[in-house]
């Protein structure tokens, strides 16, 4: 499985390239309790994902994970996400903790993953509940903010006929090819017109955000 035995510092480093889109391979959903973070997203031995029961939205985007020494991350990696952002501009109490952990901007080089991978559990947990409640997916230029995120895709082709066959076709295609963990070509396939136009407002139904 791709990622499973690296450290929590370059494991999350690997995943950033995952959700931009640039990622070599596409790792197998990790088993057990620990499904479904779904493709990519691997984790470590002794890793929990922790329930967070203040979401209200039907889904999880940011997944909350207890690593086997007790300390905590997020995957998709939260760091210099937008409404954190915002937060740490307005000087907060709660843009002290986001500092101390450089959550403010993206995580640059090692000394910052570690510090945004190494957060208490009530903290993590603040930052899932406080990223989900902003959450929506909007085109962005050429990209979809958030970035989809692989299992989401794979609803979408599996759940729509529409997108199936329509929109997505060429890419729930290649979704459905690599679903198993196999080797994924290094190559981004980018955002098509048609799913610009179609699949933000389909993830955002996925999730049951409420319309801007």
């Amino acid at each position: 499985m791709i990622g499973s035995s690296l450290p929590k510092v370059a494991r999350s480093l690997f995943l950033v390239l995952l959700v931009a889109g640039c990622a070599p391979t596409s790792a197998a959903p990790a088993a057990g309790p620990k499904a479904d973070l779904g493709p990519g997203f691997a984790l470590g031995a002794g890793d929990e994902i922790v329930a967070n029961d203040k979401l209200t939205l039907a889904r999880t985007y940011w997944s909350v994970v207890r690593a086997q020494d007790g300390s905590h991350f997020l995957l998709p990696r939260p760091d210099g996400a937008a409404p954190l952002a915002r937060e740490c501009e307005a000087g907060t109490p709660f843009a002290t903790q986001l500092s101390e952990h450089a959550l403010c901007k993206t995580a640059d080089n090692e000394a910052a993953v570690t510090k945004v991978n190494a957060l208490d559990q009530a903290l993590a947990l603040e930052v899932s509940t406080a990223l989900h409640r902003e959450l929506a997916f909007k085109r962005d230029g050429e990209n979809i903010t958030p970035s989809p995120l692989g299992r989401d895709l794979l609803e979408l082709c599996r759940s729509n006929a529409e997108l199936r066959e329509g929109a997505m076709k060429a890419r729930c295609t290649e979704e459905e090819q690599y679903a198993d963990g196999s080797a994924r070509p290094a190559i981004f396939r980018a955002w098509s017109e048609a799913e610009l136009s179609a699949v933000p407002g389909a993830l955002n139904a996925l999730y049951g955000v409420k319309a801007l």
